[in-house]
């Protein structure tokens, strides 16, 4: 025990330093220490302090051992946190394999999970399910376009429009099952519209003129058409709900008196065989159709509204090859068309049905040749249908039935006089006549004998005409 003034040694249970006479407090001596320097000075130092301070220091550092391994378990807990929602579906799976622990796990139970199935949920279950398939069924057949889709794209474009002097027919030119629209216009400048739909955007086809054959589902559309010495035949398909162009012929007249062609196929000069050739290797005619009817517009908008569409109104087209020559007779008479037909119907035959070049030339080489070469001649055709356009017919008007339209066949193309038919006329008196009727005459501008549509009563109309009209009748005996 030491004295904590000087530093004196001091007996057990003294109360004063036997020195210095300091009170002696009752301090612990592991807290006391006595140093002597070199000048034999005597120091007293109080050790609390020093271990406060060291208390302190192994207490700040203990603190930051501490701290570490938080941050490390908080780090390792964040990493495997992110690996579990990566890859959860593994993990989840791992756990419910190996220790049965459903966490993570969002499987189907396997059947030896639960061998005993409550009824009730047993049939919810399966009722979900076959409530999950119709939606997908009914989501599937969504995106299939509806006859109501398309009578409703259809119409809503033609009331959007002014489009009622068009009338209006559906056609099948590609192989889906959305028909196209044709809209035919109320005379040849006007032409027509072909509208294709793909179920989102209708595009529409400008063909110039009223003519048109196209390959039922073989995605082919030919459109055919001239005027003065100019003709073409232009090609069309449809892809990706577009129309596009395939190819392009074109063919001139370039001699009036020669009547000699300039053939061209897709601006490159050819033969007039190989422009056929061409155009018969995209385009097979022989399979082609037509437009033989159409309905007014407002028959159209009722038959959309309906959803009914009526898709009977196309033929055949009829290119008949018929180098048959029959037996003829011409007769001189001033007579209208239709007592022309009376008169050959009740002789056994019928007026003149000229099917080929090779019958067009006989006709017209015994014309020459019996003196008619100034006679107005009475051809078999009249116009009929809704679209007026001619066939060949007979009194018993059989000919409304008949597939052939002439001015739409290219066989016939070549007969016509330039300009026709033109389906109007006006008399020397200025009156307008309907022309309903085929004659043919010897055309001195052209060179030959040419067909033209008039009136049924000629001389009433042009009372020049008298004493100049004839007629030719066919037999097939």
């Amino acid at each position: 025990m030491y004295c904590t003034k000087c530093g004196n040694e001091l007996r057990e249970g003294v109360k004063f330093c036997t020195k210095c006479g300091a009170p002696v407090t009752n301090n612990d001596a592991s807290n006391i220490s006595v140093n002597k320097n070199d000048a034999g000075n005597i120091s007293v130092n109080n050790n609390d302090a020093g271990n406060i301070e060291k208390e302190d220091s192994v207490k700040q550092k203990n603190d930051k051992l501490i701290f570490i391994p938080i941050i490390v378990v908080v780090c390792v807990v964040l990493a495997l946190g992110v690996a579990a929602y990566i890859f959860r579906e593994d993990i989840g799976q791992f756990m419910h394999d190996k220790w049965n622990i459903d966490i993570l796990y969002s499987g189907e139970e396997d059947d030896t999970d639960s061998e005993i199935v409550d009824v009730d949920e047993s049939t919810q279950e399966t009722e979900s399910d076959v409530t999950e398939t119709e939606e997908t069924t009914t989501s599937a057949d969504d995106n299939e376009v509806t006859v109501a889709d398309w009578c409703e794209a259809y119409k809503d474009y033609l009331t959007k429009g002014d489009y009622t002097i068009y009338t209006s027919a559906l056609i099948y030119v590609n192989d889906d099952e959305i028909p196209e629209l044709v809209l035919v216009g109320d005379c040849e400048a006007t032409g027509n519209l072909i509208l294709t739909y793909d179920g989102t955007d209708i595009d529409e086809l400008q063909t110039s003129r009223l003519y048109f054959e196209y390959i039922e589902k073989g995605n082919l559309l030919c459109n055919s058409d001239g005027v003065t010495g100019c003709y073409h035949d232009y090609i069309f398909s449809i892809e990706n709900g577009k129309w596009k162009n395939l190819a392009n012929g074109d063919y001139d007249l370039i001699n009036y008196d020669t009547e000699e062609m300039e053939y061209f196929w897709d601006s490159k000069e050819v033969t007039e065989e190989e422009y056929y050739a061409s155009l018969d290797q995209i385009f097979n005619r022989s399979a082609a159709k037509r437009v033989a009817d159409s309905m007014p517009y407002d028959e159209t908008i009722k038959m959309l509204e309906d959803n009914k569409p009526v898709s009977d109104m196309v033929c055949e087209v009829f290119y008949k090859d018929n180098t048959d020559i029959h037996r003829y007779e011409i007769v001189a008479g001033d007579v209208n068309w239709y007592t022309a037909m009376g008169d050959a119907e009740s002789k056994g035959g019928y007026l003149v049905h000229i099917n080929s070049k090779e019958e067009y030339d006989y006709i017209t080489d015994m014309l020459e040749n019996e003196g008619y070469h100034d006679y107005i001649i009475w051809l078999g055709a009249v116009r009929s249908g809704f679209q007026k356009k001619f066939r060949w017919g007979y009194v018993d008007e059989s000919y409304r039935t008949s597939d052939e339209v002439l001015e739409e066949n290219p066989v016939y193309d070549e007969f016509w006089l330039e300009g026709e038919p033109s389906y109007y006329s006006e008399g020397e008196n200025g009156e307008k006549w309907s022309e309903d009727y085929l004659d043919m005459f010897y055309s001195k501008k052209q060179g030959k004998f040419v067909w033209n549509d008039v009136p049924d009563d000629l001389i009433m109309v042009v009372p020049s005409y008298k004493g100049k009209i004839a007629y030719v009748i066919e037999y097939e005996d």
